[in-house]
Parts: C-alpha cells; structure tokens; sequence
C-alpha cells in the first residue's frame, strides 16, 4: 500500500485541492508566457495539456489515477474564467455571460458531487484498477494517455462553442433567441437533471438496507444512467448556442458527439456489465430501461 492511501479523507482532499490550485495557476501562467502571435485557441488547449501532465506526475506520485477525476469538471470552470479575463469583463454580452455562468455551475456542481463521496486516496476507480491489471508495466502509459490527455481533449471539443461564442462573429439572425433560450435551457436543465439524479442515487445509498440492491426509483425508474443523461445535454446544450449564435460553426459539434458516443458506447455498458455481475436482478432492470434516453415503453 502507498503512503498516499494512508491519508484519511480529509488529508486527501487537502492533496487533491492543492493539487488543483497549483495546476490552475500553473494552467494561467503558462497562457500568459505563450508567444503573442498564437492563436487563443492552441493556447487554451497548451495551457490545458500542461495542467493535464501535471495532475497526471500527481497521480503517479501518488500511486492513484483518480487524482485526476475532477479534472473533466473544473476544466469548463477555468476555460469560462479564462475567456472572461482574455476578453476583458467590460466586453462580455449578456449572452456570453449566461453561458459562462451556465458553464461555472456545471463545474461546481460536478465537482462537489466528486468530493462528497471521494473515501479519500484509499480509493481508486475500479476502471483504473481494471486497466492496471490489463496493462501491466504499461500502465502507467495508459494512465497518460487514456485516463488523463484523452478526457481533456474531449472537454476542450466540447467547450469549442464556448470558444466561438467569444471569438466569432454574431450572425444568428431571426433565430438567434429562439436557439439561444432553447440552449440556455438544455443546459441549465441539464445541470438540474444530474444534480436530482445523483442525489437521488446518494439518498438510496445512504440506506443501509439497500447495500446491494439495484435503485429504480426516481429518474432512475426508467433510465439507468440519468446523471449521464444531464452531464451529455450539457455539452448538446453549448453546440445549440453557437447554433444560435454563428451557423456556420455547426461543426463544433463533434465535441457533443464525441463525449455521447464515449458515454453510450464505452462507459455505460462497462458499468452495466459490472453491475449485471455485482447486483442481483439487473438483468430484469436493464429490461425496462433505457441505456441512457428514458424507455416509456
């Protein structure tokens, strides 16, 4: 066992803080020392790739990938600061702002919902443990590559809406409101829907007498994984702004997709899997509910 799983809860979410402190001010320095002449975009997503190396030498010193999980949370939070403090806060629209506000809350929420549950670094994501044993001596490798540089390349396509609503031109014409509000609704809605889903899941937990038992009340009634539902409109909800906002970026896009397919192909049924091997009568509960879209028949 490492020194690092020897540190209670509290000690760990010291570590884990300041780790992410010292990577945010790391992220910031290291935008500000690029060359002038970079576009913002390449910077941004430089200043994120330095910060994702040095949560990943975090991990390894501390012989615990998980360090990096709420990284996919507080990444929009400092990309929305980030776009603030480029433009300069008199600049900012009212439109802009609403996003950015939607993007902060979507951050904060995430990210407490980590730190509520998080035992401490005694703990690891059996995903991790899984890959470890998988990979071997390669470890390590993968952790960089798929657990830590893979997921911030996906949030930063999925926050590539967020970049355009700064830096491209408004020409939404008639349907500019119309979209907005709709976007603006998916994602604050989406944000409301992951945070009723996980509390709802943490108060079934929190019952002793349902150690074991598959939950099935709720949203969850009729989809398995509604917090996954909420945490996937959020970026759907971002690409509908630019919509609004610029057409012509349509193809921003990809990073919705790419987080949807992630979550629909990869991640939901690896958990389904698990939980048919680990909860008696998931089989019969995967029958009446849909994988990650409500089934009403």
């Amino acid at each position: 066992m490492s020194k690092s799983a020897q540190l209670g809860r509290r000690d760990s979410i010291i570590v884990s803080l300041s780790s992410y402190i010292a990577a945010t001010v790391l992220c910031f320095v290291s935008y500000t020392r690029m060359p002038e002449h970079w576009e913002m975009m390449p910077k941004f997503m430089m200043a994120a790739a330095i910060a994702t190396f040095f949560i990943f030498i975090m991990s390894y010193l501390l012989k615990n990938s998980s360090i990096y999980d709420p990284f996919w949370s507080v990444q929009p939070m400092v990309f929305g600061v980030g776009l603030v403090a480029t433009y300069g806060i008199e600049n900012v629209t009212i439109h802009q702002w609403i996003t950015v506000i939607g993007m902060q809350l979507y951050g904060l929420r995430l990210t407490s919902n980590f730190y509520r549950d998080w035992p401490g670094l005694s703990h690891e994501d059996w995903r991790y443990k899984d890959l470890a044993k998988k990979s071997g001596k390669a470890y390590w490798l993968v952790s960089l590559s798929g657990i830590h540089f893979f997921p911030t390349v996906q949030v930063f396509m999925g926050c590539l809406p967020a970049f355009y609503l700064f830096a491209a031109e408004n020409t939404g014409g008639d349907s500019y409101m119309i979209l907005s509000i709709l976007g603006w609704v998916v994602l604050y809605g989406s944000v409301l829907l992951a945070f009723i889903a996980d509390e709802q899941m943490r108060k079934f937990r929190r019952k002793s007498e349902n150690k074991g038992k598959t939950m099935d009340q709720g949203l969850w009634s009729r989809n398995r994984h509604p917090n996954y539902l909420g945490e996937c409109l959020t970026w759907v909800g971002l690409w509908i702004l630019i919509l609004a906002y610029n057409p012509s970026y349509w193809w921003t896009g990809c990073g919705a997709i790419a987080i949807l397919g992630m979550f629909y192909g990869v991640s939901i049924p690896w958990m389904d899997q698990r939980s048919l091997e680990r909860r008696p009568g998931f089989g019969e509960y995967m029958k009446h509910t849909g994988r990650l879209f409500p089934k009403l028949f």
